[in-house]
């Protein structure tokens, strides 16, 4: 447990429906050559096998009476990872409009403060055979830098 820091604790104070404070990547990757069908379900595993490595994704908000204080981080150890980690599938032709189009779409609404402040989107059916993965994470939670550790946490291959 500890209080968010001034800077993130604003980022939550700034935030409003129309001015969502969260952060998003979109990383275009290639399914291994001869791999049929859906690749979600290794993509998941994958992801899960490594999420202790980050302890943000177990990370939840309380905030204090009357908001004298900043908010603090509590651990979540019943995080709903069907909740969090969804699988898509683009329609056909599975352009890279249609992929922007649901991106647009999945980041315009606000992350739920009742869970822990992130979300994760698996889409199949690009054109080209190809998958992405789509992230939605608080600022508060996750800037720049961090984001790129996280990625390369998330995304690495080797022990």
């Amino acid at each position: 447990m500890h209080h968010l820091s001034a800077l993130d604790a604003l980022f939550l104070h700034m935030e409003t429906p129309d001015m969502p404070m969260h952060v998003g990547a979109l990383i275009l990757l290639d399914k291994p050559k001869n791999h049929r069908g859906s690749f979600y379900p290794k993509i998941r595993a994958h992801l899960v096998a490594r999420m202790h490595l980050a302890p943000l994704f177990s990370r939840r908000l309380a905030f204090m009476p009357f908001d004298l204080v900043n908010p603090i981080w509590l651990g979540d150890a019943n995080v709903d990872l069907d909740y969090h980690i969804v699988h898509r599938t683009l329609p056909k032709p599975g352009s890279q409009a249609q992929l922007e189009t649901l991106v647009a779409k999945l980041h315009e609404g606000m992350l739920d403060r009742d869970r822990p402040l992130w979300e994760l989107w698996l889409v199949e059916g690009l054109e080209g055979g190809g998958f992405a993965v789509i992230s939605k994470t608080h600022h508060c939670l996750l800037d720049g830098v961090s984001g790129v550790d996280l990625a390369s946490v998330l995304m690495e291959t080797e022990p």
